[in-house]
């Protein structure tokens, strides 16, 4: 029979079992001893007692075990590790991840103490016996978990519990809650830094970039302009020359009008003659008078013409090729204007991109700072979690047995 192949050999050659279809309670009794679920063995020792004694009777009317779920870690949902509730309610409570379910805190469950099991399935004869035992479905709405709630330690744990919850247990969770959106605030920031940074560098290349163009193009109009300015400075030189003559020109004329004035004072008695005269053209004047002026003052009269109209003609003659230079100046220059006004506004384009990307510069590294605050920051809230957890571990190893 099967409760046979249970036993240890030894005990079947110094107590040999009649091989007979007839069953009575001690060889089941023996059987079930040797078989009930080994989760069992984690819980405390009255709830321990009472989960096999449950089993046993479960056994016996249903020749089935009471099975404690194994669920998804090596201990089972017996009794479980602070360590284990930890994961649990950061699973459900802060992290939100799918699959988990309502938990407790760190040492405010009670399967942290071994008075509470989840069990593989549950029927209403099993659910009878169990609650006949001591244990209770306290949680609505979750079947499948008992408490022992007449073990001797309950009432210690129970309030053991109360204590934690609002004390270090509620702290912890502050500190874990805090430290986990920090952390997380902190990646999301950091991992958006990145692609900021990124970007920033794109651009910044492409600025360099545009930065050389515009420098080869000024470098390029400033060659090209060079003759330019040349020309320009030939033609202000030039001026300046052609404004010297025609100062001379005009004290030329002064000189011009004295040599007149003499003559009509030499020759007063001739003053009507000569008043005609003078109201004629210079080049008249030159030829009629010649004839009735003295010699002395025809020469000179004849050396300042000569020099007035020479320095009149140079005068003219300056003054086209300077109106020629100025005009080719002009013509060239309209080509150089477009080309400066081009560069101006590069250069006012480049210059406000510079300001956005020196502002995004300091933007992100400014980031980078914050990022590295609130690593700090859940750094310390982690680390004082990790002490709290430690006395919370501490503080359930004093009710556990």
């Amino acid at each position: 029979m099967a409760f046979i192949k249970q036993l240890p050999i030894n005990s079947l050659i110094d107590n040999p079992i009649e091989y007979n279809w007839t069953f009575d309670v001690e060889k089941l009794d023996l059987a079930f001893q040797l078989s009930y679920d080994p989760l069992a063995d984690t819980l405390e020792t009255d709830a321990r007692r009472r989960f096999i004694e449950a089993d046993r009777l479960y056994f016996l009317k249903s020749n089935k075990h009471i099975d404690i779920n194994e669920g998804s870690t090596a201990e089972g949902n017996a009794r479980r590790s602070c360590s284990r509730q930890m994961q649990l309610w950061m699973g459900w409570s802060v992290m939100k991840l799918p699959g988990y379910a309502k938990a407790n805190l760190p040492g405010c469950s009670h399967h942290n103490y071994g008075v509470a099991a989840d069990l593989r399935y549950v029927t209403d004869e099993m659910k009878e016996i169990l609650l006949s035992q001591g244990w209770s479905d306290i949680y609505h709405g979750e079947e499948w978990h008992f408490t022992c709630i007449e073990s001797n330690a309950f009432k210690k744990i129970e309030a053991k519990i109360n204590e934690l919850r609002n004390g270090i247990s509620q702290q912890w969770a502050q500190d874990m809650t805090v430290a986990y959106e920090l952390n997380k605030k902190k990646n999301s920031f950091y991992t958006e830094l990145k692609v900021r940074q990124k970007k920033f560098e794109g651009e910044a290349l492409e600025f360099n970039r545009q930065v050389k163009i515009y420098n080869d193009a000024k470098l390029q109009f400033q060659t090209e302009t060079l003759p330019q300015a040349q020309r320009r400075d030939e033609i202000l030189i030039r001026l300046s020359q052609h404004d010297q003559r025609i100062a001379q020109l005009e004290k030329l004329y002064v000189e011009f009008r004295n040599v007149a004035d003499e003559i009509i004072e030499r020759l007063s008695d001739q003053i009507d003659e000569i008043r005609r005269l003078m109201a004629l053209p210079v080049e008249q004047i030159h030829q009629v008078i010649s004839s009735k002026v003295p010699a002395d003052l025809r020469a000179r009269y004849d050396s300042i013409s000569a020099l007035y109209f020479a320095t009149a003609q140079q005068i003219k003659n300056e003054t086209d090729y300077i109106t020629s230079l100025i005009n080719s100046l002009n013509s060239q220059t309209g080509g150089f204007e477009n080309k400066a006004v081009v560069l101006l506004q590069q250069y006012e384009f480049l210059k406000n991109l510079r300001t956005t990307l020196d502002n995004e510069k300091q933007s992100v590294e400014r980031g980078f700072v914050d990022v590295q605050l609130m690593s700090n920051e859940s750094f310390l809230r982690m680390n004082r979690a990790a002490q709290l957890f430690e006395k919370i571990e501490a503080e359930v190893k004093t009710v556990s047995i």
